[in-house]
């Protein structure tokens, strides 16, 4: 009987353990794949390196039985993690040939390398290089020059004299960095007052609009302390739906703090959990190769529906979301962290909620959306290359020239969407 199987499926690398039905298969094993020793067990709830009694040898005739092998039985209450093991507790063994076939998977698709990343512990990969030069910035290296302090102080002043002008609330949202989330994990890279962030809180005080900007960091770090289960991916820069719940959480306390509008959280028990392993880019880049027990989670009961979408890739996209349990519009100004999981967050507490894919706030969209609260939100690691709300082209004139459906313009879409949500 086959006990484990080394599967390689677009991109991602899986551990499926195989046994009986009826339980009398083993309940955990240990596999070395290159220099990674990845923990399988259905039985117990935290990590572990227990090994079996007998060797397990993955080949490359292993890999190359995908559809067969992995596809015949898999645990569904698998837990799903990555472990570390010294040599005497490794027992199965990669042939030479299965080596070269993950280097060169790695080649031809990881677009980082090593020396960009930084290694922690227990699995964790941080950005230590990168074109925001996070590490840096972390550090207090790399902060807000003068040009880029006026320009976040136009924008802060900008946004709130909209907000007067229109009668609607606009709230600056930073998402924090796993790098600050974590930091605890990577205690010999210095924790500066100097970063990006922490500048432009002070700018915000001096200008006597702190009110209108929301950092999640304190919080989502305790959180990561304090929590069972991750907040953000292990291999990758994002949050997953566990964190994204509670930074949605955390803004909602402080939009009814500060008299904004009273938002209901949510539970736990109103989420699902998955665990899945895999291997992404970054993680192929590492060596030893690190695998990622990736947290995957969502609501168990959704009430919004997607109304609208102009299908654009990343700057220019718009979805418009409505939910008939709930009132009040929203208009999110966002990018991918919002995109891909904090959406449905928005959309479980709102009436209507329309999302723009675009750093840089569109008084011309406010406008037109007519929204009861405007979330301008950015990820930490972007404030040293602030947006310019004044000097942005208008969303619509950037969406509609992405869009390649062949749509007549996002202007005329959207209101056509909005009537039909407000129908």
């Amino acid at each position: 009987m086959k006990v484990a199987v080394v599967s390689l499926v677009e991109k991602t690398m899986q551990l499926g353990l195989s046994g009986s039905p009826d339980g009398a298969g083993p309940s955990s094993l240990t596999v070395r794949v290159g220099h990674v020793v990845i923990a399988v067990s259905s039985k117990v709830a935290r990590p572990t390196t227990a090994a079996l009694s007998f060797p397990i040898v993955v080949t490359v005739e292993i890999l190359a039985e995908i559809s067969r092998a992995f596809l015949g039985f898999l645990l569904p209450q698998a837990e799903y993690v990555v472990a570390y093991a010294d040599g005497s507790q490794v027992f199965a063994r990669l042939n030479v040939e299965a080596s070269e076939a993950l280097k060169g998977l790695n080649k031809t698709v990881s677009s980082w390398t090593e020396a960009d990343l930084l290694l922690a512990d227990d699995g964790f990969i941080f950005f230590r290089k990168g074109s925001n030069r996070v590490l840096d910035q972390h550090q207090g290296l790399f902060t807000l020059d003068d040009a880029t302090e006026r320009t976040w102080h136009a924008n802060i002043r900008f946004r709130s004299e909209l907000a007067a002008r229109l009668g609607v609330p606009i709230v600056t949202v930073v998402i924090p960095n796993k790098e600050t989330v974590y930091r605890h994990l990577i205690p010999d890279v210095p924790f500066s007052d100097r970063r990006p962030v922490c500048l432009l809180s002070g700018i915000a005080e001096r200008s006597g609009l702190e009110q209108t900007l929301v950092v999640l960091e304190d919080r989502l770090h305790q959180a990561a302390l304090d929590a069972d289960c991750d907040l953000y991916d292990r291999t990758t820069a994002y949050w997953n739906g566990f964190g994204a719940a509670l930074a949605f959480n955390i803004l909602a306390a402080e939009l009814g703090a500060r008299g904004i509008v009273e938002v209901e959280g949510f539970v736990r028990e109103e989420m699902y959990q998955l665990h899945k392993l895999c291997l992404t880019d970054w993680g192929m880049a590492c060596r030893p190769v690190v695998f990622d027990s990736r947290l995957a989670c969502g609501l168990h009961d959704y009430r919004s529906r997607l109304r609208f979408d102009n299908n654009v890739h990343n700057r220019g996209h718009c979805k418009v979301y409505s939910n008939p349990t709930r009132t009040g519009r929203v208009l999110v100004f966002c990018d991918s962290f919002v995109f891909n999981v904090w959406w449905q967050f928005f959309a479980e507490r709102f009436g209507t909620v329309v999302l723009a894919h675009q750093a840089a706030l569109d008084a011309e969209l406010v406008e037109l959306v007519r929204p009861d609260l405007v979330i301008c939100s950015m990820i930490e690691r972007f404030l040293a290359n602030p947006p310019d709300d004044l000097a942005a082209p208008r969303f619509v004139t950037v969406s509609s020239a992405l869009n390649k459906s062949g749509g007549a313009s996002l202007e005329a879409d959207l209101l056509k969407a909005l009537e039909a949500v407000a129908q």
